[in-house]
């Protein structure tokens, strides 16, 4: 296999996908609106810290604690421009060209940092010869999703879990993948806060400054009346 593939090649695989998922238009919450207006007319309009405001990923943290029973240190936790960006972020960190991620479903929103890596995505019941990382949402079929994570234990691979709905199953509940686990995920998407691209990821300690630095290289850090909007909807809820 050719892993030289060029950039611009690379590129034009990207045009051709031309899966931008279509979403609903929702009012943003007047709590959200409130916290933004208010963090406007506080001269919150310049950079924040770069892994986003501590009172942000310290109400991420609790979250994570208060569903799953897992302990996240602030730290570790990057607010991110949507779940998009983390997405991308944890698939170019943790994959080398020609690796290959195990998808066990919606591939269509790894395609694009598969491609920009230059791996190669593989789904079940293909050859797992070159996987290095496993993909799964809190959707995921839960015999599906304990076959491979089995897998994941055995081979050594990297996961990265999504959080899509509010069910209390996350892989770090297994002592032996609790650092091997990047979790990501949007806030206030399904509340009518998509548009403001806002989402997170954490990662393990020893993972979280790679990841960390290679999102500041991208976007340097996630806007900041965004942030201050999910902040205010977080701590309402």
């Amino acid at each position: 296999m050719d892993l030289s593939v060029p950039l611009s090649a690379r590129a034009q695989k990207l045009i051709k996908l031309n899966n931008v998922e279509s979403s609903v238009q929702q009012t943003v919450p007047e709590v959200a609106r409130k916290a933004a207006i208010d963090a406007l007319a506080r001269g919150e309009t310049h950079y924040t810290d770069r892994p986003g405001i501590l009172p942000l990923r310290q109400q991420v943290a609790e979250m994570l604690h208060s569903r799953y029973n897992f302990k996240a240190n602030p730290n570790t936790i990057v607010i991110s421009c949507g779940d998009t960006e983390a997405r991308f972020v944890a698939v170019q960190c943790l994959l080398n060209a020609g690796g290959a991620l195990l998808c066990l479903e919606n591939s269509t929103l790894l395609e694009g940092p598969i491609i920009m890596r230059n791996a190669k995505l593989v789904k079940p019941n293909e050859t797992l010869e070159r996987v290095k990382v496993l993909y799964l949402t809190s959707d995921t079929d839960e015999a599906l999703r304990e076959e491979y994570l089995e897998k994941a234990v055995k081979e050594d691979w990297w996961v990265i879990f999504e959080l899509t709905n509010e069910g209390n199953f996350h892989p770090s509940q297994n002592e032996a993948l609790k650092e091997k686990v990047i979790t990501i995920g949007a806030l206030g998407k399904t509340a009518g806060l998509d548009s403001w691209r806002i989402g997170f990821f954490h990662a393990p300690s020893g993972e979280a400054p790679e990841l960390r630095n290679f999102k500041q290289a991208l976007t340097i850090c996630t806007t900041s009346l965004s942030q201050y909007a999910a902040l205010g909807l977080m701590e309402a809820s």
